[in-house]
């Protein structure tokens, strides 16, 4: 058990530099900016509540519940690729016992 273990590790590992690798940063990216854009309108739209500019505020905080869902989004399609990039180690070692 513990060499198939590090079989799949080298497998994922070692598969670095293809498209998948190469989409799977971009999600990673993706996500951090969303992340980023989220925190930064959050921050606005209090100056704005503060400031006694509550239309303003609403607005940005519809926008920032739709970069929530676009994260989210972002987020399990990750998960996914991921997922399925362990079952393909998985099956790969399982080939080689």
């Amino acid at each position: 058990m513990h060499n198939l273990f590090f079989r799949l590790l080298h497998q994922l590992y070692t598969n670095s530099g293809d498209g998948d690798d190469v989409m799977m940063n971009e999600q990673v990216n993706a996500i951090h900016g969303f992340g980023e854009q989220i925190g930064t309108k959050l921050a606005r739209a209090e100056e704005l509540g503060a400031e006694g500019n509550v239309d303003e505020s609403l607005k940005l905080m519809e926008e920032v519940e739709a970069l929530k869902k676009q994260k989210s989004e972002a987020e399990v399609c990750l998960l996914h690729r991921i997922y399925c990039r362990l079952l393909e180690a998985v099956l790969a070692a399982e080939d080689c016992v």
